[in-house]
């Protein structure tokens, strides 16, 4: 499963970069065509905002993945193994009640957008069950990511206190 996470986050990072470049192409195009021809590309916006969305949602977990997120350690750098990994398991443990409270939340927005039939505030109004989906969708994968991470810091901390004296350091 670890393996097939991994190719899944993969592809998602991969999208969320074209993403960012089709963002990048359209806001271009919006600013060329307002200076050349006086026109605005009004979709350009809407593709933008709701591509930030998907660039999010979609790259998150692979960053999750590859410990690419931004960590203070200077307490950890002071603590000794064991409490370290103590605290390990501890940060992924409240990571997952974070994730479970975040996938609460984007669902039931999800949910309201999905049964209010809502639609973007633009002039294209676009239906934003067609946006939103990327939410749990991400906030799912993050959650597997945690999971996958909570059971390497057990298994470290098994490591570490394993009756063999190995303390795996």
């Amino acid at each position: 499963m670890r393996r097939a996470l991994t190719v899944l986050n993969m592809w998602c990072a991969w999208l969320s970069g074209l993403v960012l470049l089709l963002s990048l192409f359209a806001v271009l195009y919006a600013v060329a065509v307002r200076d050349l021809f006086g026109q605005a590309a009004t979709w350009a916006f809407d593709f933008t905002s709701y591509g930030l969305l998907f660039l999010v949602f979609l790259a998150a977990p692979r960053t999750l993945e590859t410990d690419g997120h931004v960590r203070v350690d200077f307490l950890l750098t002071r603590l000794r193994e064991r409490a370290k990994r103590l605290t390990e398991i501890g940060v992924w443990v409240l990571s997952l009640a974070f994730f479970l409270m975040l996938l609460w939340a984007v669902s039931w927005k999800t949910a309201q957008s999905i049964e209010g039939d809502w639609v973007s505030p633009s002039i294209h109004e676009i239906p934003l069950r067609y946006v939103y989906w990327v939410m749990p969708a991400g906030t799912v994968l993050m959650l597997l990511v945690g999971m996958v991470k909570l059971r390497a810091a057990i298994a470290h901390w098994r490591q570490f206190n394993a009756p063999s004296g190995s303390s795996g350091d």
